[in-house]
């Protein structure tokens, strides 16, 4: 009982500091891809349902969609819009509305995500207070509180991913067909929420790995496997679920992730504050990742992460790997923004709690 109340505690701190100043600066949004979103939201409303235009992908778009839908015929059968035509004036005169239905749903998937962490955490190493500990670093992290006040696509990829995480786990533990299934469904429709997340396919293909040599398979056997290659599949297939224009629209699409590439690869993207000054990876742990968590609890995570590689448990392997191959790929870029780690800091912030718990058994005893 004592697990559930500090686990209320922690989700209703994240909820009051994600909530305050929500409001502050309606009717317009600071952040460009929040207007974005809630933009082609409205617009799929037309019976268009190809945003034309994908260099951020439409899914969380779609979910906007639907989600102003349920309020127009809720608000219809209630009064308070009388035609459809009234309903999209509204977003012309005055969009509040629709700005604050986005960002109270995003709060909600927030939550959402800190609730789907502790399962994960304590499904990972069987300790509430690793669990515990971990939860509460993610909800006072500065990256998840400022990305909760938003309608933007941060939060959603981080509830998915951990969705997808959970299967990915049980690859490691069993191997079943459903975990490769489900794990590589959810990694598409997170890719389709945000392109980044395509890199939880390292996170599938790092599991089956470790899973399969520990039962001494031939590497041909490994490599091969038939529900690997079933599951990478299914998360080509998950993303154009999410953002089916991108298979029937085909050339807009490419053209898009052709000009996002560039931008992100090379000193084209004009925000200055994110531009890299010196080693990318260097930049990553002094920088990046402190904004994001704060120095010392990077510093513990970075501790974490060099226990994880010390010990050489099949699941701090796992961590350990997804974290550095993503740092070492964004690392190469010219561009880094702290919500590019959205979906990844969890997984470090589990490490940093596993080696906190880990030192207060030692200090006890």
């Amino acid at each position: 009982r004592a697990q559930w109340w500090a686990l209320a505690g922690i989700l209703a701190l994240f909820a009051a500091a994600s909530a305050y100043g929500m409001r502050a600066d309606l009717p317009f949004s600071r952040f460009a891809t929040e207007a974005e979103q809630v933009f082609y939201a409205v617009k799929f409303g037309s019976g268009d349902l190809n945003p034309h235009y994908f260099l951020h992908p439409p899914f969380f778009a779609y979910v906007l969609f639907g989600l102003y839908g349920a309020t127009f015929v809720i608000g219809r059968i209630a009064g308070a819009f009388g035609s459809v035509a009234e309903f999209e004036r509204l977003f012309f005169t005055d969009p509040t509305l629709f700005f604050l239905l986005g960002r109270v749903f995003v709060l909600l998937l927030g939550l959402l995500g800190l609730w789907l962490f502790f399962r994960l955490a304590r499904r990972l190493y069987h300790r509430v207070a690793i669990a515990l500990l971990a939860t509460a670093f993610m909800g006072a992290s500065a990256l998840h509180v400022a990305a909760a006040h938003y309608a933007n696509t941060d939060i959603p990829v981080m509830v998915l991913a951990l969705l997808a995480l959970t299967p990915i786990v049980s690859v490691l533990r069993e191997g079943a067909w459903r975990h490769y299934v489900m794990g590589g469904l959810l990694i598409g429709l997170a890719t389709a929420t945000k392109y980044i997340a395509a890199w939880l396919g390292v996170a599938l293909v790092l599991a089956h790995l470790i899973r399969t040599s520990a039962t001494g398979a031939p590497w041909p056997e490994r490599v091969g496997f038939p529900k690997l290659w079933l599951g990478m599949g299914l998360i080509v297939i998950g993303f154009f679920l999410g953002c089916p224009y991108a298979l029937l629209d085909w050339k807009t699409f490419l053209a898009s992730v052709q000009k996002l590439r560039w931008e992100l690869m090379t000193s084209e993207y004009h925000f200055a504050s994110y531009r890299v000054h010196g080693p990318g990876h260097w930049f990553v742990l002094t920088s990046v990742l402190p904004s994001a968590v704060g120095l010392p609890l990077t510093i513990v995570s970075l501790i974490g992460l060099g226990s994880a590689l010390w010990k050489r448990r099949s699941e701090d392997l796992w961590l350990a790997g997804v974290v550095l191959t993503f740092i070492g790929y964004v690392g190469m870029w010219d561009i880094i923004k702290p919500r590019y780690f959205i979906y990844i800091l969890p997984l470090l912030l589990l490490l940093a709690a596993r080696w906190c718990v880990e030192l207060a058994d030692r200090l006890r005893a």
